[in-house]
């Protein structure tokens, strides 16, 4: 959100849309852009995952062990299995 919102003032203060593309910006956007795929497709089972409740017996993620961890929906599967530290 923080892109487009300095995408937007940037645009209207110069009327030339000319940024600099950084690693930063770039990881932002595809957060972004995660984050609202997520909550369009997945609603319920973000709703039910943030709230630390068992998603539903028919949600297509029931079969990827689901799991929410920094801001998004991950699947667990192996993770869920190995030694590292999921934060």
């Amino acid at each position: 959100m923080k892109l487009f919102v300095r995408l937007w003032k940037y645009k209207r203060q110069h009327k030339v849309l000319s940024i600099k593309v950084t690693n930063e910006l770039i990881l932002e956007s595809q957060q972004f852009i995660l984050k609202q795929v997520q909550h369009e497709c997945f609603a319920n089972e973000l709703k039910q995952l943030m709230q630390n409740r068992e998603i539903s017996a028919n949600s297509n993620l029931i079969k990827l062990s689901p799991i929410y961890t920094e801001g998004f929906i991950k699947v667990g599967g192996r993770l869920n299995n190995s030694d590292l530290d999921l934060d």
